[in-house]
């Protein structure tokens, strides 16, 4: 910025995302790499105590949760390492999304190897037919996990 105020052009980056789509185009079982994020539903996790760092958590299992089944099965310290957060932490994470009912986890015995490993399935919507069939399906695996 010079001393009057101005900006030379050549200092200016102009950004423009040429490859966007109406949002209204999306369909879950679209195999595009992109994932929808429902601000609303965000909403519903900071009323109930959950900070932004959940919101990263919500993204990093909904990318990985679009295959057949809709479970994502990604380690603990994977998923530590990939949002640069504490395992323990991540963890508390996806107990404190159990106990709120947005996250399903359940734990299932390693056949090829010692130990268990988790299946997550994110509630992804606020419609509340959408909410209600997730929770009729997930609540025992839940308040289990909680």
């Amino acid at each position: 910025m010079l001393d009057n105020g101005q900006v030379k052009d050549k200092e200016l980056l102009h950004i423009t995302a040429l490859d966007t789509f109406p949002i209204e185009d999306y369909k879950k079982e679209d195999s595009r790499f992109y994932i929808y994020v429902p601000l609303d539903l965000f909403n519903i996790y900071q009323s109930k105590g959950l900070n932004e760092k959940y919101y990263a958590l919500y993204c990093l299992i909904e990318k990985w949760s679009q295959n057949m089944e809709g479970k994502m099965y990604m380690s603990i310290e994977k998923m530590a390492t990939v949002l640069g957060f504490d395992k323990d932490y991540i963890n508390k994470m996806i107990h404190e999304m159990n106990r709120n009912y947005l996250l399903a986890s359940r734990r299932r015995k390693r056949t090829d190897r010692q130990g268990y490993r988790f299946e997550h399935y994110i509630l992804d919507s606020t419609d509340k037919n959408e909410v209600e069939k997730f929770t009729a399906t997930h609540k025992e695996t839940m308040d289990k996990f909680a």
